[in-house]
């Protein structure tokens, strides 16, 4: 507990434990969600509600700012685009309650990645997923994977923090304080 909060933990140790358990409960809870039927899904929501008002709890304001208006965009976008649109569905025909802080802790683990990763990585991830994209457009499985993906370059062309919109500013999220 001392190295996930306030405490004399480096910030490469901190930042190293949050990564590792990110990344478990998220293979966790979709492999529990998927293998136990109703109370998968129920008890991965508590789980990973549990996890990141956790953080929110102990983090700085700016931080928990981000953290909660990422669940709540995350909240609005799952709705509109899955119950509303229609665009995806999920197995149980609802969007689970884990899906928008799982939001949350996926942007926690890209800022984390960002501020470690070489500045090369910028262009070669929209690189080696520009013929995928192409592939599925070709195909007709994905019809508005192109339209996103063309957003995708021209937001990351014209924003100086290019690195999972990482700004100097978002990159302190969960590194000095927590």
């Amino acid at each position: 507990r001392r190295v996930l909060f306030r405490s004399g933990a480096s910030s490469n140790q901190r930042d190293a434990t949050r990564a590792l358990i990110i990344c478990a409960v998220i293979a966790g809870g979709l492999a529990f969600d998927q293998l136990v039927p109703f109370w998968g899904q129920t008890l991965t929501s508590a789980g990973v509600w549990l996890l990141l008002w956790q953080w929110v709890r102990h983090a700085p304001r700016e931080e928990k700012i981000t953290l909660v208006s990422c669940v709540i965009y995350a909240t609005l976008g799952e709705c509109f685009l899955s119950l509303a649109w229609g665009l995806y569905d999920y197995r149980l025909g609802n969007v689970p309650a884990f899906v928008p802080p799982g939001h949350a802790l996926l942007l926690m683990l890209g800022i984390i990645l960002a501020r470690r990763l070489p500045g090369w990585i910028t262009w070669a991830a929209p690189a080696l997923a520009a013929p995928f994209v192409l592939l599925l457009a070709a195909t007709g499985a994905d019809t508005f994977g192109v339209l996103l993906f063309a957003m995708l370059v021209i937001c990351m062309a014209f924003n100086r923090s290019r690195k999972l919109y990482a700004d100097r500013k978002s990159t302190r999220l969960n590194s000095s304080h927590t």
